[in-house]
């Protein structure tokens, strides 16, 4: 499939020009008639039906699988939830935390995570220390390195930081954890889908991402990675521990992800739609995604260069590895006026751009269905609106 033929599928790009991927994306045409097909299958056969029940189990297993394969780890080792913050949320309360404990993290997380150590530290007793990302990898992992000790329980950080687009190093991460014995558990919330993500070569404990993003899934389902290794110690739910009894074989699944974390019952069709998602993502390939939205945001860069009044809070991309993030401030401009450029954009111009609030900036997030044109036509509407 090419970028022309995705984009083909986006109905969005009829109405808007949309920068806002980062935070949610347009859902494709051949996601939104797999999502519909099953639902309205369910609708007319009913959900509790065992015949549909026999065609539609192995197509949800099937999507798992194709995520698995995307990502480099097994289907055993994922799990469904709901989004990246439920993942967070499940992965931190299924492990054992005690007063003293200390979890490290970078000043470069997102909000709902901040919120989520700050509450687990009131809740024990323990001490959540963050670690600045500072100018380069380097600086970043020797400022970790020196916060790490006796009492660390686990370091989280982002693979793509939502506040400046810049990509951290997670595989260095998870190399300097392992070395003294400290589980990882990564935010991907903006990795997936961007670029090629190897689990097995990051070498994390435990990763999580949504599918709403960067893989155009359907709003309402992501994934959990769990390690192998990790598969025993995570238990956010209160479930039996592993035993050989009879009424055990017969009710609880064999260990996985999926059985530690996936409980109740839950929707066939996100996942069938999330399958259909990674496919097209797969056909169009990973590589050709960075390399298209890269270039976009290069051609953005240099654009707003022109504009005295913008700084770039993304770092040089000579620096450290960026991503299809791109946020800036603009000089001497307060909040209410950020929301107003960013109404204005919308209301007269009919491009999408968000306010990041923790910045009071503007981040744009432009994807592979994007184009030249329509970065063209931003920079165009932005300096005029910069120079009124």
């Amino acid at each position: 499939m090419t970028l022309q033929e995705f984009r083909n599928q986006m109905p969005i790009t009829e109405e808007c020009i949309y920068f806002q991927t980062g935070t949610a994306s347009p859902t494709p045409g051949e996601v939104l008639e797999a999502v519909d097909r099953i639902m309205r299958f369910q609708s007319r056969y009913g959900p509790a039906n065992p015949e549909m029940r026999e065609q539609l189990y192995p197509q949800v297993f099937e999507a798992k699988s194709k995520l698995a394969s995307l990502l480099n780890t097994s289907s055993e080792e994922l799990a469904w939830v709901t989004n990246t913050t439920q993942g967070m949320q499940l992965i931190v309360r299924g492990l054992s935390w005690k007063e003293g404990d200390e979890v490290v993290i970078s000043s470069a997380e997102h909000i709902s995570s901040r919120v989520m150590w700050k509450g687990l530290a009131q809740r024990y007793g323990m001490t959540v220390t963050v670690v600045p990302t500072g100018e380069t990898d380097e600086t970043f992992l020797d400022a970790l390195k020196k916060q790490m000790t006796a009492r660390t329980r686990l370091i989280s950080i982002s693979h793509v930081s939502t506040l400046d687009g810049r990509r951290l190093p997670v595989t260095a991460v998870s190399a300097l954890a392992r070395e003294q014995g400290i589980p990882t558990l990564i935010d991907g919330a903006q990795a997936i889908g961007q670029f090629p993500v190897d689990l097995r070569e990051i070498g994390c404990d435990f990763y999580t991402a949504s599918g709403h993003k960067w893989l155009f899934g359907p709003v309402g389902l992501g994934f959990v990675y769990v390690a192998r290794p990790q598969l025993s110690e995570i238990s956010p739910y209160i479930i039996p521990e592993p035993e050989d009894s009879a009424d055990y074989q017969r009710y609880i699944r064999p260990l996985s992800a999926g059985a530690r974390i996936e409980l109740g019952t839950s929707s066939s069709a996100l996942p069938i739609g999330l399958g259909t998602a990674v496919d097209l993502v797969s056909t169009i390939g990973l590589e050709t995604i960075e390399a298209h939205t890269s270039g976009l945001v290069e051609q953005l860069r240099t654009g707003l260069e022109a504009i005295d009044e913008v700084e770039f809070v993304t770092p040089e991309p000579q620096v450290v590895k960026g991503s299809a993030l791109l946020s800036f401030v603009l000089r001497e401009r307060d909040a209410d006026a950020i929301q107003h450029i960013v109404r204005t954009m919308l209301e007269r111009h009919r491009i999408v751009i968000k306010h990041q609030q923790e910045i009071c900036g503007i981040r744009l997030s432009p994807a592979c269905f994007n184009t030249d044109q329509e970065v063209a036509v931003f920079l165009r509407s932005f300096q005029e609106m910069m120079a009124a």
